[in-house]
């Protein structure tokens, strides 16, 4: 029987024989409040460091120092290895269990790290995959993360549609990336786009004295991990039009790495802690069809026999009941993570989505039914917060802060 739940819930009950159906539904993953095994799976960290000439002084000593306390921080069953990039690639060192590795080695080792060169950021990521890859030959059920450290953008020219199909391949093979960018003058749309594509997390970093606290933080939250990076899947019975989707609890994003053949839709999450709740959030085009109750769907989590539900619908002529919205939460917190994902994009630079963002935040708050709603209540009002600091102008790195707030519903 599985330790975790599934919730599925549609905003409307009732549609129509005669015309199409927009629809809201939420997946919501629902793991229990502590660890089944206290013990939890191992892990296998990998530390990407940016070793550049921008990493010099502080920046790259708060590094080695949250390097060294992380390796202290591993259990013996757990895996360590680490990379740093700069002109090149250097293995510090490869995958391997903590009870084999020489300790002082390799501190030693880490202590003597340089910072010098240019970011030759995606040739690092590739060094790491490799070596991830090789443990996967030896390693049994771990906890694959990848914690990306970097201050600057990366000098190799490569596409950021390259990093973001890179990560998706990690992600693929139970690879996260969680990516720290430090300082102002990162890329952090490329780091979220790599932390989403992994199903990762990325964090702004304002000082280098964050460092080993952020450190401690993945390996405290690797510890709870039930569940490494399922799918949830998706089985319409009816010839359902999917609008979009978006990842709106705990973490914020546009999924696009779906697969989607009809009538079946796979969906990739983060990682499924205990005490965790995800949700997703999907906008659908449903047909008509004849009167009566149908199911609509049914969501599983793949590799959770026991995490299953369905999703029925009537289908009706009566125009009272058409009207109604029985759930307004599923519509609520779409709405939710869309007004923020479209803040995100338009504190870029982008007008349109500018403006598309005001208008969702409009409707949510000229709307009481879902401002009775914490999470959307709270996510229009986050969103109000920047887009007054937008029309006074931001700093670069007032804008890195004010998208890493909008990376998760703040609760107020």
């Amino acid at each position: 029987m599985s330790t975790i739940s599934l919730k599925a819930t549609l905003n409307r009950e009732y549609l129509s024989v005669d015309r199409s159906s927009i629809v809201f539904l939420a997946v919501e993953i629902l793991p229990p409040q502590s660890m089944p095994d206290s013990r939890g799976m191992p892990s296998a960290i990998c530390l990407l460091i940016d070793c550049s000439g921008s990493m010099r002084g502080k920046k790259i000593e708060y590094a080695m120092d949250a390097a060294a306390q992380l390796v202290d921080r591993l259990q013996p069953d757990d895996y360590l290895g680490m990379v740093a990039f700069s002109d090149g690639v250097d293995i510090i060192s490869g995958f391997e269990k903590v009870s084999d590795l020489d300790i002082t080695l390799l501190k030693g080792k880490i202590q003597r790290m340089k910072a010098s060169g240019n970011t030759e950021m995606y040739r690092g990521l590739e060094a790491t995959y490799e070596q991830i890859m090789q443990l996967s030959k030896t390693a049994g059920n771990v906890v694959r993360r990848v914690i990306l450290l970097s201050d600057g953008k990366p000098t190799d020219k490569v596409p950021a549609d390259e990093y973001a199909r890179l990560a998706a391949r990690m992600r693929q093979v139970g690879i996260s990336i969680f990516t720290l960018g430090l300082g102002k003058d990162y890329n952090e749309d490329l780091m979220a786009s790599v932390a989403e594509s992994s199903g990762g997390i990325w964090h702004h970093v304002a000082s280098p004295a964050d460092i080993p606290g952020l450190f401690s933080e993945q390996i405290d939250e690797a510890r709870t991990v039930i569940q490494a990076l399922p799918n949830v899947s998706i089985h319409f019975e009816a010839d359902v039009g999917l609008e979009e989707i978006v990842n709106a609890l705990p973490v914020v994003y546009p999924v696009t790495n779906f697969k989607w053949s009809v009538p079946d839709l796979s969906i990739p999450v983060g990682d499924i802690r205990a005490g965790v709740l995800q949700t997703l959030a999907l906008k659908l085009s449903v047909p008509p069809d004849n009167r009566g109750s149908k199911r609509l769907a049914t969501v599983r989590i793949q590799g959770q026999p026991g995490a299953e539900c369905e999703v029925f619908v009537d289908y009706t002529t009566d125009d009272n009941l058409l009207s109604r919205e029985n759930d307004v939460f599923p519509r609520g917190i779409f709405i939710a993570a869309q007004t923020q994902v479209r803040t995100r994009v338009g504190i870029s630079g982008d007008a349109t989505a500018l403006k598309q963002a005001e208008r969702m935040r409009d409707t949510i708050i000229r709307d009481p039914e879902l401002t009775r709603i914490g999470v959307v209540r709270d996510a229009a009002e986050n969103v109000g917060e920047t887009l007054l600091k937008a029309r006074s102008g931001m700093t670069k790195e007032e804008t890195k802060i004010a998208k890493d707030g909008l990376t998760q519903i703040r609760r107020k």
